[in-house]
């Protein structure tokens, strides 16, 4: 059954992107799923081609681009034509699969209640399929699966964090855990925030939008090390 379109957003993404596409793959193996690429300059694009799925390309004149990114997530899913739509970032695991989505579309639900966790690789390495270590972030309790035909405005924020849909609001009978596999390793991590904070444009800085980008590597092995010891197996 071709119940739903799966969009993530991808800029460098060759070591998370395929445990992304893996994880939805298997779990909805039928699906359509659109990478929507910021123009890498890695080996994005061919994964996502090497895993079958669809790589459309945009520009933002190599900036991070935040209110880009804020119109693509409002507006690209409306192309879909699958009853319904999951769109998320690609460090982000939605836990549900193609037999649970069926069951809350018998429900007469329209949008899936999520619960969001930050996980943490317990070793320093790149093993994110088997990352399953992390503690409960109510910050990604984000709405990222819904009902095309029955929500026709999603109405993200800068970020997608939170939104302000339109349409017939019935939540899902379960809440499904969304993980955020963001905390692969310090040196990962590292090298991300800086390579989003040299993207932010003047104005966005002078807006203290990514201000978390400018982490030290000390500050970021810090915050490792308190997620290992106050998580829980997921």
């Amino acid at each position: 059954m071709n119940l739903v379109t799966i969009f993530t957003s991808s800029y460098n993404d060759e070591i998370m992107l395929p445990f992304n596409l893996k994880w939805y793959k298997e779990r909805f193996p039928d699906s359509r799923i659109v990478v929507l690429d910021n123009k890498s300059t890695d080996k994005s694009v061919q994964v996502a081609l090497d895993y079958g799925c669809e790589s459309v390309v945009f520009d933002s004149n190599d900036q991070l681009p935040i209110e880009i990114g804020q119109w693509i997530k409002n507006n690209t899913w409306k192309r879909a034509t699958t009853d319904w739509v999951i769109f998320i970032d690609c460090d982000e695991f939605l836990d549900i699969s193609e037999n649970d989505l069926e069951k809350e579309h018998e429900f007469g639900a329209t949008f899936i209640k999520t619960c969001g966790w930050d996980v943490v690789n317990l070793k320093d390495d790149l093993d994110i399929e088997n990352m399953n270590w992390g503690r409960k972030n109510y910050f990604f309790n984000k709405l990222v699966c819904f009902k095309k035909s029955q929500i026709t405005e999603i109405n993200y924020d800068i970020g997608a964090h939170t939104s302000r849909p339109v349409g017939i609001l019935n939540p899902s009978k379960e809440t499904y855990n969304l993980l955020h596999k963001h905390f692969v390793n310090v040196d990962y991590v590292h090298e991300k925030y800086k390579r989003n904070y040299d993207r932010l444009s003047e104005e966005h800085r002078q807006k203290g939008w990514g201000v978390h980008y400018k982490k030290d590597r000390e500050t970021i092995a810090k915050e490792f090390a308190k997620l290992r010891g106050l998580g829980q197996k997921i």
